[in-house]
């Protein structure tokens, strides 16, 4: 009687390998996922930064079209310094 063993699973080695390999896969995704996630906080904070700019210039732009001259204050070459009166009567 000679039978054949037939085989219905994976040894203990063959399960070691296995997990090896995807713990291996695994750790290379992760600091790949971490690092696009670290790149990605840098990028929105220099977005935000740049919207806040642009932000305080508009705002600084508003004011200077909308606000006045004195005499004098705002012709080219009568004077040194950029002086106004905004909108809301601050100068």
């Amino acid at each position: 009687m000679n039978h054949m063993r037939t085989r219905r699973g994976f040894t203990l080695i063959e399960l070691m390998v296995a997990v090896g390999i995807f713990s291996i896969i695994m750790l290379l995704a992760s600091s790949a996922y971490l690092a696009l996630l670290a790149a990605n906080r840098n990028e929105r904070s220099s977005t935000e930064a740049v919207n806040n700019l642009t932000a305080a210039i508009d705002a600084m732009a508003r004011d200077i079209r909308t606000g006045s001259c004195g005499s004098n204050q705002c012709v080219p070459g009568t004077n040194t310094t950029f002086t106004f009166t905004s909108a809301d009567d601050a100068q």
